[in-house]
């Protein structure tokens, strides 16, 4: 069997992987555990980037491959409930950039093999494939056993030690994410670095609407703005993924929900 996301950042950086290839992933932006990323891709000895964009991970690449924009791809999409949306290219590849698969293709040739020689013959290969799957043992596209796991019962985690909060990171609407930042007019409509609590939370860590905060401890701590709303759960702190200037998966440290604690900050401003 094949590596997760995790396991094959911890072979890189235990010196049993010896390349990377990256396709429009930036893990150094967004993985929630940036130590482990960092370490992986500092101590991988060959690092391949495809992207857009020169980001935080493509920085750490020997070589970068230029990929183009979303409208210059054609391709489907198939959500977490298994809804299929099929797009079409609306223009041609900027400058230098080539589609994902054009990429791949060139890539593959130059190794010696052969891939289907367009995106078009692929998707056609794809639905011949599909026709031929029994829909036996599948709800919605996804296979019964994947829904019947899915719905076992979790543990909830320890509550917090006194004084900290659980941290709930969250997607806020024209968030944007990491490639969205590059627009100059999304800027007008992204998130700020902002931490939102519950009122009860915050009278018991004596903060205020507009008080600038640090979340966590030493060179994982990130500082943003407090905003005081009711409508957040008691005892969590909710904080914008995608902020370039408060990175809240430097805070998960491989956990999806981790214990934080929030210390005022004296500053002009924030953000």
């Amino acid at each position: 069997a094949g590596l997760d996301t995790r396991a094959m950042l911890e072979a890189a950086r235990d010196g049993r992987l010896q390349a990377l290839y990256l396709a429009s992933a930036n893990l150094a932006g967004t993985f929630p555990d940036e130590l482990l990323v960092r370490e992986a891709l500092e101590k991988v000895p060959f690092l391949v980037v495809q992207d857009l964009f020169l980001t935080e991970t493509a920085k750490y690449a020997d070589v970068i491959l230029p990929a183009a924009e979303f409208p210059a791809k054609s391709g489907s999409y198939t959500n977490f409930e298994g809804r299929v949306q099929s797009v079409e290219r609306a223009m041609d590849p900027a400058g230098e950039t080539r589609t994902d698969g054009d990429i791949f293709r060139a890539v593959a040739e130059a190794m010696g093999e052969k891939l289907v020689p367009s995106e078009q013959e692929f998707r056609w290969e794809m639905q011949e494939l599909l026709g031929r799957v029994a829909p036996e043992g599948f709800v919605g596209g996804i296979p019964a056993d994947v829904l019947a796991a899915a719905g076992d019962e979790a543990g909830a985690d320890a509550a917090p030690a006194d004084g900290a909060l659980r941290l709930v990171p969250v997607d806020r609407l024209y968030g944007g994410g990491g490639t969205a930042r590059f627009d100059r007019w999304f800027s007008y409509v992204q998130p700020k670095p902002e931490a939102f609590i519950h009122p009860d939370d915050a009278r018991a860590l004596s903060l205020a609407d507009g008080d600038a905060v640090e979340l966590g401890e030493g060179e994982a701590a990130i500082v943003c703005t407090v905003r005081v709303d009711a409508d957040v759960l008691p005892g969590t702190v909710q904080v914008p993924r995608g902020v370039a200037d408060a990175p809240v998966h430097r805070l998960q440290r491989g956990r999806a929900f981790p214990a934080v604690r929030l210390s005022r900050r004296v500053l002009e401003e924030v953000g």
